[in-house]
């Protein structure tokens, strides 16, 4: 790769791939975080950009889990991390929400590496009605930690189109012993989020204009980057 966040690493160029040139504010953002010697975990882990990026970022004594439902995204996830060799980085097959169960996960044909539970975005009936359902299972990140197979958490990105919300609900004994650093990216009911990590004491910022999100500022986003601590 020639640019973005994993520049100077290898991936394998498959269907769907739109070259970038130019990085943009949330690449930027996360550039500039030290992430060497930390746990990450990559919720929504698509092809391995991410998870290429953080894997070199923290570094021989760091490690990244990146969590991938999508069956087709997952080989190709794999395959990237054995073209660069990491051996920090742990792939699961897994969905995270906050049940544990099964869930459909919605493809459109056309775009078949994007994907959304159907729950999750219940107003594109249209884009279901020519899309393919695929069975996912979904684990709640709260009951994979206690059954201790995995190390505590220093980051968590999630970007899972519409199913914050439900991943986040599946994770507040970890939002509450560990305290991670959170990077979504949301496309769900901003005011339901926002209330959750705020009552949580976690201090929001939207990471394209770096203002820091109250509940004053919830009726002005629609869409976006959001940066917790």
């Amino acid at each position: 790769m020639r640019t973005g966040l994993a520049k100077g690493l290898r991936r394998y160029y498959g269907f769907g791939f739109r070259p970038k040139f130019l990085l943009n504010d949330e690449e930027g953002f996360l550039l500039g975080l030290d992430f060497y010697g930390q746990t990450v975990f990559d919720i929504g882990g698509y092809i391995g950009v991410y998870a290429l990026f953080f894997a070199r970022a923290v570094g021989s004594s760091g490690r990244v889990i990146t969590f991938e439902p999508n069956p087709a995204n997952y080989q190709e996830l794999l395959h990237n991390l054995q073209l660069n060799k990491f051996s920090n980085v742990t792939a699961l097959p897994l969905g995270l929400g906050r049940h544990c169960g099964q869930v459909d996960l919605i493809i459109n044909p056309l775009y078949p590496s994007r994907g959304f539970v159907a729950e999750a975005q219940p107003q594109n009936a249209i884009q279901k009605k020519y899309s393919q359902t695929v069975p996912i299972k979904i684990i709640t990140l709260d009951s994979l930690m206690q059954s201790k197979s995995l190390p505590s958490p220093d980051f968590i990105k999630i970007d899972v189109e519409g199913f914050e919300l439900d991943v986040l609900h599946g994770m507040t004994e970890v939002l509450h012993v560990y305290k991670p650093r959170l990077f979504i990216e949301f496309h769900c009911k901003m005011p339901d989020l926002i209330c959750f990590l705020l009552n949580r004491e976690y201090t929001i910022y939207c990471v394209k204009s770096g203002n820091k999100i109250t509940r004053q500022h919830i009726a002005i986003m629609n869409w976006g980057h959001l940066f917790c601590e």
